[in-house]
């Protein structure tokens, strides 16, 4: 599919808003699938991070509760979002959320 932010720019600058709309909605959906091949290679560490992260608590928090520091904590975020290819915790957790992967 070539690079997904290029598609997104020259579809924004290119097309009227009805084809842009219509492009917006394949982007998600590639996004959507790419992002839940990404979830099944969470480690058992970095799901119960997401877990946390679900339950509204801080890296300090999620620290305490693993026993690991909050250096770790940030770190496995960092990986998570780079596996999940995501920005941010709001990003992972709707990604995470959205494939339901708690139980697995």
């Amino acid at each position: 599919m070539g690079n997904i932010y290029d598609a997104i720019i020259r579809n924004s600058l290119e097309t009227p808003f009805t084809y842009c709309t219509r492009d917006l909605s394949v982007i998600y959906l590639w996004l959507e699938r790419n992002t839940v091949s990404k979830m099944n290679e969470l480690t058992e560490r970095q799901k119960e991070i997401m877990k946390g992260i679900e339950n509204g608590k801080t890296n300090s928090q999620i620290a305490l509760e693993l026993g690991i520091s909050t250096q770790t904590v940030k770190n496995t975020l960092t990986t998570i979002y780079r596996k999940m290819n995501v920005p941010n915790r709001t990003s992972a957790l709707m990604s995470f959320l959205r494939g339901n992967f708690f139980g697995t």
